[in-house]
C-alpha cells in the first residue's frame, strides 16, 4: 500500500533533531494519540484520517518552547512484520503503546523492544492507552504496577511510564509535554512560540 510521508528531514531539508516515534500492536490507539496531539480531538477512524491527509508526522511546539516532531506508523505494522529502520532513524524517543484492556498488546511490547534493540541513545517511554475503559471488569486488563515493573525490568525510567486516554484526552498533552521537555533541552528552546505547527525552525532544529 501507499503510506503517508515520514521523512527524516523537515520541509526546509534540515535534520529533525526532536523526532519521537510511536510503536505498538495494531489498534492500541497510536494514530489516535498522534491526532490528539495534532488536532486536539478524537477520531473514531483515526487511521483513515491520517491516510487521507497523507502526512504521518507533526511538529508540536509547547508554550515553554519545547517541541517534538511526532511520527506515526500509519498502519504499516498491519502489513509488515517489522517497521523499516528509516522509521527509527535519528529518533530521540520511542513511545511503546499498549491498550490497558488488551493484555496481548502489553506482552507484545517485548517483541517491539527487540525490534528497536539496535537503536541507541533514545529515550524509551511506555504508554498504556484507553484509560477510559479502565472501569471495565476484566482479568485481561493491565494494571499500573505491572506496567511499572516491565519498565523497571527494561531500564525505562519511572518518569516515562504513563496511562492516558486518546479518546477523552486525559493526560495526553501532559505526557507529550513531559517527553518534549526531555527531548528539547532549555538551551535549545525558542524564546517565543506559538502552539501552531512549525516547519522545524525552532527548538532542537536551531542552527
Amino acid at each position: 500500500g501507499t503510506f503517508p510521508k515520514m521523512a527524516a528531514q523537515n520541509t526546509n531539508g534540515a535534520e529533525v533533531k526532536d523526532k519521537v516515534v510511536l510503536i505498538g500492536h495494531v489498534d492500541v490507539g497510536k494514530t489516535s494519540l498522534f491526532l490528539r496531539l495534532k488536532e486536539g480531538k478524537f477520531h473514531e477512524d483515526a487511521e483513515k484520517v491520517v491516510m487521507k491527509q497523507r502526512d504521518a508526522l507533526f511538529t508540536k511546539i509547547f508554550d515553554n518552547g519545547s517541541q517534538i516532531t511526532l511520527y506515526d506508523t500509519a498502519g504499516m505494522e498491519k502489513y509488515q512484520s517489522t517497521l523499516p529502520p528509516t522509521y527509527f532513524r535519528q529518533a530521540r524517543a520511542i513511545i511503546f503503546v499498549y491498550a490497558i484492556n488488551d493484555e496481548e498488546s502489553f506482552t507484545g511490547l517485548n517483541n517491539w523492544l527487540d525490534n528497536v534493540a539496535v537503536v541507541r541513545d533514545t529515550i524509551r517511554v511506555i504508554v498504556g492507552n484507553k484509560t477510559d475503559l479502565s472501569n471495565v471488569s476484566s482479568n485481561k486488563c493491565v494494571d499500573s504496577s505491572t506496567a511499572a515493573q516491565w519498565a523497571s525490568n527494561n531500564d525505562i525510567d519511572s518518569s516515562m511510564v504513563f496511562r492516558v486516554s486518546a479518546k477523552s484526552g486525559d493526560q495526553v498533552m501532559e505526557m507529550f509535554q513531559q517527553i518534549a521537555d526531555i527531548v528539547c533541552p532549555k538551551s535549545n528552546r525558542r524564546k517565543t512560540t506559538t502552539p501552531e505547527q512549525q516547519n522545524g525552525d525552532g527548538c532542537c532544529n536551531k542552527k
